[in-house]
């Protein structure tokens, strides 16, 4: 089979989108975690994955929407006032709130990585929920053109061997196949179209949210909530790169002073990694100047020390996650790195400092991420 066109591949992604009404979110939070399932199972020498996991796609659905299940407002009683993301009861973020306010983990720094050490018999459970819902459901929907009768299902994305709504039994036997297997040229495709089909999905699902919640917000004030990075859950992890970086700014090296800031070196708006290994402290004027930008190669190379196992960076990292504590998956974040500078063309304008902007070489971007030892 020919590999498909990149640019096909969002063609046929915003068709499907546009061909179907929607009676929840799990569409769109599906597509998204299969995305980057896809980038963080990219090999150390550059190999696309072939296949990925469906469990691995649920429990990725579980982390898009941990964050948007906190109260959206409170009544004057108090009363904890959430985000409607289904025409029916039940859905997943309902149940994720629902643990949440079960278990006291409703304030913005209550992280999965907090949930996992506190309740994790409780966090399996709800995970397996979550698992066998996004492949019951969304995972043999989600390429289905058009509604009901008349819809088409075409298999452009992935191949699957379960049949639609399989029993929840068997989705945890052992000879269960979750394997989604890509097609040829997805894997790359949707690498290189994530930062234009993000902010795509993104206008869609916050509208489609806004038009069921109009008694308590609008589209203008839902982005930073179920999208935007809440600066607030980052403060604890400040003074610890500080001192990580020996009290310098990780990009200009300057003294970090008041100004000092919580950077994501791959930017959020375009990973959605809040992950520990993803982290900088820097200067304001470094971190205003970057914003969504991917830093130069000569950055790079220094961020993927923090990769090498058992170095004493690793180790400082490792220390850092269990003291705070903060989630670390090192192997995850390199994989995002080595997606993306590995598929991006040469030429494209990488930040290098405030007043200097740097090419993308194809050979050193090889030369910094590849054959790189990462725990």
């Amino acid at each position: 089979m020919v590999s498909i066109d990149p640019v096909e591949l969002a063609e046929k992604i915003i068709n499907l989108l546009d061909s179907a009404r929607h009676s929840t979110t799990y569409k769109w939070a599906t597509l998204d975690a299969i995305v980057q399932v896809v980038t963080e199972n990219v090999q150390p020498d550059g190999q696309m994955p072939r296949s990925i996991s469906g469990k691995a796609v649920g429990s990725k659905v579980l982390d898009v929407y941990w964050r948007q299940s906190i109260p959206f407002s409170a009544t004057k009683e108090g009363l904890n006032l959430f985000l409607k993301q289904s025409t029916g009861p039940g859905d997943i973020p309902a149940r994720i709130a629902e643990f949440r306010l079960d278990n006291d983990l409703t304030a913005v720094n209550d992280s999965l990585a907090i949930a996992r050490i506190r309740h994790p018999q409780e966090l399996a459970e709800l995970a397996q929920l979550v698992q066998d819902t996004v492949i019951r459901m969304p995972l043999p929907k989600l390429q289905r053109f058009g509604d009901g009768a008349s819809a088409v299902e075409k298999r452009f994305l992935y191949e699957y061997p379960w049949v639609d709504e399989v029993a929840v039994g068997q989705i945890h036997r052992p000879d269960f196949d979750d394997s989604l297997t890509l097609q040829p040229g997805v894997a790359e495709g949707l690498i290189k179209i994530q930062g234009l089909i993000r902010p795509y999905i993104e206008t869609l699902w916050i509208q489609w949210v806004a038009d069921r919640n109009k008694n308590l917000t609008d589209a203008a004030r839902l982005h930073d909530f179920l999208f935007g990075v809440d600066r607030r859950s980052l403060t604890r992890v400040k003074p610890h790169l500080v001192s990580l970086q020996e009290g310098k700014c990780f990009f200009c090296n300057s003294p970090l002073g008041r100004d000092t800031e919580v950077d994501h070196f791959l930017p959020f708006s375009k990973h959605n990694d809040d992950s520990l290994d993803n982290l900088v402290a820097a200067c304001r004027k470094c971190n205003g100047s970057k914003s969504d930008s991917y830093p130069s190669l000569p950055h790079v190379s220094k961020w993927m020390e923090r990769f090498v196992k058992d170095s004493q960076i690793d180790t400082n990292l490792d220390t850092i996650a269990v003291t705070i504590p903060h989630f670390r998956d090192s192997n995850s974040t390199a994989s995002k790195a080595r997606a993306v500078y590995l598929n991006k063309p040469e030429g494209t304008m990488l930040w290098h400092s405030i007043n200097e902007s740097t090419t993308l070489s194809p050979i050193g971007a090889r030369a910094v991420l590849l054959n790189q030892r990462v725990s």
